[in-house]
């Protein structure tokens, strides 16, 4: 079977269209496996998904934007998502073989966890009202 997919850059941006965006480079974040009968699972770019890990155990799954290709991923940024403290995977489904053969059992491959550093510009802070913070 084939190695996880690996990410080796992430970048923050504001799209004018898009909004808050995350930039994924990497290797292998499709993999078509080359057996017969094998599920095409994890072939597509749209079988991924991208996972953003806030602190308290809390996980949100980004929208992998048009044009994605398979070393580099635009992810728009959840809603609600404290960005500066996520931890973002890129996770590949698969499958592998049971003792029988039949390519059954899921083999879901996730990458090596990476953080982005968010431009002081693009800090937030609530907003007040008349009986105190929200």
């Amino acid at each position: 079977m084939t190695d996880a997919p690996a990410i080796d850059e992430a970048s923050f941006a504001f799209d004018a269209t898009d909004g808050p965006v995350v930039t994924l480079t990497g290797r292998r974040f499709t993999y078509a496996n080359p057996y017969p009968g094998a599920p095409a699972a994890g072939s597509n770019i749209n079988d991924l998904r991208v996972i953003f890990r806030m602190p308290a155990g809390v996980t949100v799954l980004g929208t992998i934007l048009p044009g994605a290709t398979p070393t580099t991923i635009r992810v728009r940024v959840p809603q609600g998502t404290v960005l500066g403290l996520s931890r973002i995977t890129v996770t590949r489904p698969g499958f592998r073989r049971n003792k029988a053969g039949a390519w059954v059992v899921p083999n879901d491959k996730a990458s090596n966890p990476v953080s982005v550093s968010v431009p002081a510009e693009y800090v937030f802070s609530p907003l007040g009202t008349a009986q105190g913070w929200l």
